[in-house]
């Protein structure tokens, strides 16, 4: 990494420290947004309920056991077991404390991306992997293990992949400027998904690329992509591509067409995190600081605070096997009980 890139990452840590304590300052009960989401130097520890899941909780995952995974900032991982909860931090060889994803692979391990590297838990240590080890950067943003085996891992620098016990970089070829920008490349990936055997990729810039296993194309907004940073997509039931974007809302595609939902036909804020479908097929997608939005076919209903919820940064949803409906953020941990959502803490409500 250069000495410029080194200058932004540190200005940036600094800057989003002095950010949150000052607006802790000024209004206890502010989200932190997810544009000033925190480094690990952040002492998030004097800032949350003591029983908060987590001030901000970034990701929430099941594993094949049931248990529940939530990523953090500032408080590594909490696992939930059906019994209690527990925390996986730097303490117990995380490889830091803020975790941006998790997923797990076909050996059962889980992986987790964090801002001090790449972390693998066999179910009593952890693995960890660095620039040391090939990857671009220690910020690490996703990982994802496609229907192949392969790993593939992206940092605020670019996209890696684990060959043998090392990772290789990734060039997506995109067009456009990739230098680093004070947090992100166009290279990013943020979010993976697998379409009739090829990998499509959100970046933080060039919008879906997708590769074929030997060469790659991108979806932009030259085709008609509402922003080309993404945050996140899906398919949905009936083929459907849905994309959550960072400056231009959630747009659909049907394969040939595009609609987009922003500001200017029915959401709060174009910046948008995440975006879900249900079990029964509703689409849910985030909107900074106006909660979440679910979508029924025919309509838009707003989920805020008048709702229960009190997360106005939504970074995940998940619908658990048991069918219990979990989103978290800027706020912590809460669940959806018919039309209202309810706080979860480290004692609750966990069980239906």
């Amino acid at each position: 990494m250069t000495n410029l890139n080194i200058f932004y990452k540190s200005f940036l840590i600094a800057l989003m420290a002095v950010t949150i304590l000052s607006c802790k300052a000024q209004d206890d009960s502010r989200s932190t947004p997810s544009s000033i989401a925190g480094n690990s130097i952040v002492p998030y520890i004097n800032l949350i309920p003591a029983d908060q899941i987590g001030e901000y909780v970034r990701n929430i995952f099941q594993d094949t056991d049931g248990n529940l995974w939530m990523g953090t900032n500032g408080y590594g991982v909490a696992k939930y077991d059906g019994k209690e909860v527990k925390y996986f931090d730097n303490s117990n060889g995380l490889s830091g404390s803020q975790v941006t994803d998790i997923m797990q692979s076909k050996d059962g391990r889980i992986w987790l991306s964090t801002y001090g590297g790449l972390s693998v838990y066999d179910g009593a240590s952890f693995t960890n992997y660095t620039t040391e080890d090939g990857l671009r950067d220690e910020w690490m943003w996703s990982v994802y293990e496609d229907s192949k085996g392969e790993i593939w891992a992206s940092s605020v620098e670019g996209l890696s992949r684990l060959k043998g016990n090392k990772f290789v970089d990734v060039d997506l070829q995109g067009k456009g400027d990739h230098k680093y920008d004070g947090r992100f490349s166009n290279q990013t990936v943020r979010d993976y998904l697998e379409i009739d055997g090829e990998l499509w990729m959100a970046t933080s810039g060039l919008g879906i690329c997708i590769y074929d296993g030997s060469s790659y194309r991108f979806i932009n907004t030259e085709n008609g992509l509402c922003d080309n940073d993404v945050s996140c997509f899906i398919q949905d039931r009936k083929g459907n591509i849905w994309i959550a974007t960072r400056f231009g809302g959630v747009c659909m595609h049907d394969g040939n067409t595009f609609v987009t939902y922003d500001i200017e036909n029915g959401i709060g804020n174009d910046e948008s995190i995440i975006v879900y479908e249900d079990k029964t097929g509703d689409i849910w997608f985030s909107s900074e600081g106006y909660g979440l939005y679910r979508y029924d076919g025919n309509q838009l209903t707003n989920y805020a605070a008048d709702q229960g919820l009190g997360v106005k940064a939504v970074q995940t949803i998940l619908e658990d096997r048991e069918g219990r409906f979990w989103t978290g953020g800027g706020g912590g941990l809460y669940r959806l009980y018919g039309d209202n959502f309810v706080n979860v803490t480290k004692d609750g409500p966990w069980e239906k």
